[in-house]
């Protein structure tokens, strides 16, 4: 059983103290995957969801590199978020939809009601426009994932990507260092993957684990509080790093917590809200019993179940989260004037 009150701390209490403790679990004894399918195990099918700009991203599709019966798990569809009236009859039969949304969290909420309208698959990718990798790498993650029964993971960044997240980076390498193509083990457990490029199992999704995002925007708090909260509540959960292969992320993060959406909430306040309905969620008799009870609960919770009381209590969280924004502001400010002083 989980410790509830550790579980209300970590939703409650300062975000810096929260940040420390998402941490890898370390490397995973090796599984099967690889040799299970040399031994003829079903490879899963996937899906992926790239997001696109006016037909860019960096997907590299290498389906052609594959075993035929590989190959024909894969199937990738071009989510087209900057010009979506520019995707034609023949855009979407080849494989291309319109996805006019504001952030990912949105993104990955509405490519998954597009998903249940597919022919069921085994995972579910929904990657950014500016991630560089290969289809054949997020396969062999998710045969990976498959042969641990692993819900949720994502691919290793690579050191010189651009994230929040330092424990998603492989380290750069030296001279003296093995080569970190050639790691002990294929994969590492953590409490969470970021939005950016996660590959979920398809049960998960049917439980309603994007169903959740409805009301956002931006998907903060998805992974840095819904995720962490859900594999401390149920053991089975078990986010992942796949160590086997990189994916790099090119752009500088463009997120502004300042920025307000067409909910009329900033970044910041959809984390608060979902932090207060995990909150109230976690006070719910039985939802405990099994992820599908609680998500649906929390979706319940999102609605409107007590919509005073999800409000004021997502205010009250705010007005804490303000100044921990603020500090990273002026935090920001000062290490942007040291620079400009060493320049000088």
């Amino acid at each position: 059983m989980a410790d509830l009150r550790a579980l209300i701390r970590r939703l409650v209490g300062d975000r810096e103290h929260h940040q420390a403790l998402i941490t890898t679990r370390g490397h995973c004894p090796d599984a099967p995957g690889e040799a299970q399918r040399a031994a003829g195990r079903v490879s899963p099918r996937v899906r992926i969801y790239v997001a696109c700009s006016r037909g860019v991203h960096g997907l590299v599709d290498d389906r052609d590199t594959l075993e035929p019966d590989r190959e024909r798990r894969v199937d990738i569809v071009e989510a087209e978020y900057a010009d979506p009236a520019a995707v034609t009859a023949e855009d979407r039969l080849a494989g291309r939809v319109p996805c006019p949304s504001e952030c990912k969290g949105q993104m990955m909420h509405l490519l998954a009601e597009d998903n249940r309208l597919r022919a069921p698959v085994d995972y579910v990718a929904f990657l950014d426009d500016d991630l560089e990798l290969r289809v054949s790498d997020l396969l062999a993650g998710a045969e990976e994932a498959m042969a641990r029964s692993c819900s949720i993971f994502q691919l290793q960044l690579t050191h010189d990507s651009h994230a929040i997240w330092d424990v998603l980076k492989a380290e750069a390498p030296s001279p003296e260092s093995p080569d970190p193509g050639d790691p002990v083990s294929p994969w590492v457990e953590l409490p969470f993957v970021e939005v950016m490029g996660p590959v979920i199992a398809q049960r998960e999704i049917d439980r309603g684990l994007l169903a959740v995002l409805a009301p956002f925007r931006s998907g903060f708090g998805w992974d840095a509080y819904l995720l962490p909260l859900l594999g401390e509540l149920f053991p089975d959960f078990r986010p992942g790093i796949y160590l086997g292969a990189r994916m790099r992320h090119v752009r500088p993060l463009r997120t502004d917590p300042q920025r307000r959406f067409s909910n009329g909430l900033t970044p910041p306040q959809e984390e608060d809200m979902l932090r207060a309905a995990l909150l109230l969620t976690l006070f719910t008799p039985r939802v405990l019993e099994s992820r599908g009870l609680f998500l649906a609960e929390l979706q319940r919770q999102l609605n409107g179940a007590a919509p005073e009381l999800l409000h004021g209590l997502a205010d009250a969280l705010h007005s804490v989260s303000l100044r921990y924004w603020q500090c990273r502001h002026l935090e920001a400010e000062w290490l942007e004037h040291q620079r400009s002083g060493a320049d000088q």
